[in-house]
């Protein structure tokens, strides 16, 4: 069987327990230390804490890390599992992505001159997890390219979220914030303050808002120089007002490469 093993590039872990994550035993330990040499993503579903990673080999192949809670309904929100970014530090030396969904997670950077706990980190995608203050993405210090998807969690109404979006990392080329529960049967409307208002991307060159009021002035205004690709899905009917289109015209005029979608059309500038 090790024969195999050393061809395998994803390593998934499905059956979380909650008396203790069983991730940290022997046996998988000793099957990435000695047969998973060209693993580079790792894949699982925990029930508890994420601090089985912290005591997991040095395992410098891995790229990417791939965590969810085995339960990410709107029922176990006020329960999730805890995550904690610097929990990847000491094996994941090289680990250049992270995807998580279900979970609450911590950063725990204390100050900027603290050292980054994922140095190389540059892509995050984040799928209805929540974050307790004083904990912010911005931690991270390196993302370029962030995820940011709500289905349906009772995250979208905290003032947390709404912080993150006026202001995300100044380090991002490329954002999506998609409040996918904002379409949903049992809650059809928008969300009612808009993204980015306070930003410092000027890094920022594609972005995708989805769930929020249809955008104002304000907003467009606000965009970075940089951005080439704006597409923005809201539920209202509504059309660029004359002001807001010559906004975007002198935009195009500035930066050629620009386009935009609104509600998935093109928008003709």
């Amino acid at each position: 069987m090790s024969n195999y093993l050393q061809f395998t590039k994803t390593l998934h872990i499905t059956k979380p327990t909650l008396y203790g994550e069983w991730h940290n035993g022997p046996a998988l330990l000793e099957l990435i230390d000695k047969f998973c040499d060209n693993l580079r993503i790792l894949d699982f579903t925990m029930a508890g804490s994420s601090s089985w990673c912290a005591y997991l080999p040095k395992i410098p192949q891995v790229t990417c890390v791939r965590g969810r809670s085995k339960d990410i309904s709107e029922t176990a929100a006020a329960s999730f599992a805890e995550f904690r970014i610097d929990d990847l530090s000491n094996s994941f030396t090289n680990l250049q992505e992270v995807s998580l969904s279900g979970l609450q997670v911590c950063f725990n950077r204390k100050a900027d001159t603290d050292p980054l706990p994922l140095p190389k980190l540059t892509t995050l995608s984040l799928n209805d997890c929540s974050w307790e203050y004083p904990s912010q993405i911005d931690d991270l210090g390196s993302v370029t390219d962030l995820r940011v998807v709500y289905s349906t969690h009772h995250f979208t109404h905290s003032e947390r979220l709404r912080t993150f979006a006026l202001s995300p990392p100044k380090t991002l080329k490329s954002l999506v914030i998609d409040i996918k529960s904002a379409y949903s049967d049992d809650n059809p409307t928008d969300v009612a303050w808009q993204p980015l208002l306070k930003h410092q991307c000027k890094g920022l060159v594609s972005l995708e808002v989805r769930g929020f009021n249809f955008p104002g002035e304000e907003f467009f205004l606000a965009l970075p120089a940089a951005l080439t690709k704006l597409k923005i899905s809201c539920r209202s009917g509504k059309q660029l007002s004359t002001s807001s289109w010559l906004i975007l015209k002198q935009h195009k005029r500035r930066n050629q490469s620009f386009s935009m979608l609104l509600n998935n059309e093109l928008v003709r500038l």
